[in-house]
């Protein structure tokens, strides 16, 4: 019985030896700790793995007593392999990273810089366009959901429509195309339905305090409308619509490399008859017996926009060239009791635009070389007296 008792407790002990070791360990850089590490023992064809906590601690429980391999890696760190012994006793660990930088082959990335429209002091909305649109979504549609911005407009697609900025007249804002002002020198506010939205790649708008590059002079605040940047890879893409009251989009682009420059072509064509229906009241105000549902006369519209775009690196500097064509024909409806049918107003606008610009010295510093030239002609024609007093049949041209 003694004896058996004494093979027992001797069993009892040898299990013990075999597999009541334990390990602990720190992993570091230096002084600080290296968490997220990988961390594996091995014998035979046992394998334990654990990962090092936000102090750079790990711990490994209930080992067999013998010879392990440790090994410890993460990104950004040469492997660290050693051979330890684990008996009865807790063995401790603090173990050394050593750094290992990373080769990568040549990366570049290309995106339009961003840096003018985070770091600048005036306060800045910036309203991102997808690939695809809404038929019937236009430019002032969009810009009617940003904060602190009011949109006027007196009908549908394309329909005359101007905006102010926190209280602003329409005359106080000043609207930018891809950095070329389109505010007349005459006054009077910016028609946001003669302005497509094919091509347009995002929108910012400035409050209050206006940007340097803007010239500064703007009392009511800016909006810069951005078109499409050029692009690395070859691409072809379509897209078209359909919407209540006739209304219908078609566009098309193509983009790409070819020779050592880049391209982009984009056609954009809408239109719709904004026939809708409206309460008339006949010009009574006070007598509702004279209220009829109405439907909208001479309230068609029709946009087209071109834009060509090309780019080259010269060196460490980049030279881009583009010009965007702008056509619109629409009716000038009147007032509601007593619509026109034959009043017309016709834009049609033309921006050429050049552009280099690069770093200086070691790329502390940079410049920007610009120069544009603008052609906008407007006709509105009132040859029967329908709108106003009189016949009316007047041309404008302005250059910038």
């Amino acid at each position: 019985m003694r004896a058996g008792f004494f093979i027992a407790l001797l069993l009892s002990l040898e299990s013990s030896a075999l597999w009541g070791g334990s390990l602990q360990g720190v992993l570091r850089d230096g002084d600080a700790p290296v968490p997220g590490a990988m961390v594996t023992v091995r014998t035979g064809g046992e394998l334990r793995a654990t990962y090092s906590d936000s102090a750079g601690a790990f711990s490994f429980a209930d080992l067999m007593a013998g010879a392990w391999t440790l090994r410890a890696e993460r990104v950004g760190y040469r492997p660290l392999e050693q051979r330890v012994e684990i008996g009865a006793a807790l063995l401790q660990l603090d173990l050394s990273f050593e750094s290992l930088p990373l080769l990568m082959d040549e990366m570049v990335v290309r995106a339009r810089r961003a840096a003018a429209r985070s770091h600048t002091a005036a306060f800045v909305e910036a309203i991102e366009f997808g690939a695809e649109r809404a038929p019937g979504a236009d430019l002032a549609q969009t810009l009617d959901r940003a904060t602190g911005v009011d949109i006027r407009r007196y009908g549908g697609l394309g329909s005359f429509s101007t905006l102010s900025i926190r209280g602003s007249t329409a005359e106080q804002v000043q609207v930018f195309l891809d950095g070329v002002p389109l505010n007349r020198a005459s006054g009077g506010g910016v028609d946001l339905g003669s302005l497509p939205v094919g091509g347009v790649a995002s929108v910012e708008i400035y409050r209050g305090a206006v940007p340097a590059r803007f010239g500064g002079n703007s009392l009511g605040g800016v909006v810069h409308i951005r078109t499409q940047a050029l692009g690395d890879r070859a691409s072809v893409r379509l897209h078209g619509g359909a919407g209540s009251f006739g209304t219908r989009q078609l566009s098309a682009s193509v983009a790409g490399p070819w020779r050592g420059w880049s391209y982009l072509g984009l056609v954009d064509y809408s239109s719709s008859r904004n026939d809708f229906r409206f309460w008339d009241d006949n010009g009574t105000e006070y007598n509702a017996r004279d209220d009829v549902w109405a439907r909208r006369l001479n309230s068609d519209y029709r946009g087209l926009r071109g834009l060509a775009k090309i780019g080259r690196t010269l060196g460490a500097a980049r030279l881009q060239i583009h010009n965007t064509l702008d056509l619109s024909h629409k009716g000038i409806p009147g007032i509601g009791n007593n619509q026109s049918l034959h009043t017309r107003y016709d834009t049609w606008r033309n921006i050429t635009e050049a552009a280099l610009f690069g770093p200086l010295g070691r790329g502390r510093a940079g410049y920007r070389l610009k120069a544009y030239h603008s052609r906008e002609v407007s006709e509105y024609k009132d040859l029967r007296g329908e709108v106003g007093v009189g016949i009316q049949h007047d041309r404008n041209t302005t250059l910038g």
